[in-house]
């Protein structure tokens, strides 16, 4: 099954490009709820709602590299289900380039329906302990 994927709004572009290696974490920005996360995947509820909203990260992104990316090949998945029941629509998007001036390197910060709200900051995995070491 393909992914199920919204349009989404890239900032500063789609086409903006990054090192992997350069970003600490991802953000998700919603006005109320819970964020479950499971890796790569996160859910959010936001009770009595019954809609589920569910978002991946790609894995070749998720986890640590020196590769550049662009901001278009972020976001695995995004898609909502209305009535919790399965029947899965896709879910438009905000993704943003941040610099989080209180903290060492940069985020990405998601948004769905690109909603205002708080955010809640999720590190990204590391380098390896020794990936900066020279090897002999």
């Amino acid at each position: 099954m393909p992914p199920l994927i919204g349009a989404g709004t890239y900032v500063p572009n789609g086409q903006y490009n990054f090192p992997r290696s350069y970003i600490r974490g991802f953000g998700i920005q919603i006005v109320a709820g819970n964020i479950a996360q499971s890796d790569n995947v996160f859910v959010l509820t936001n009770p009595p709602s019954p809609s589920v909203y569910t978002l991946s990260i790609n894995e070749y992104f998720w986890n640590w590299s020196s590769n550049r990316y662009t901001m278009d090949h972020v976001i695995g998945e995004s898609f909502y289900s209305p009535l919790g029941d399965g029947s899965n629509t896709e879910m438009p998007f905000l993704l943003q380039f941040y610099n989080k001036p209180d903290e060492l390197g940069n985020w990405i910060v998601y948004s769905p329906f690109s909603s205002p709200g708080g955010v809640t900051w999720y590190e990204l995995p590391p380098a390896p302990p020794d990936y900066w070491l020279r090897q002999w």
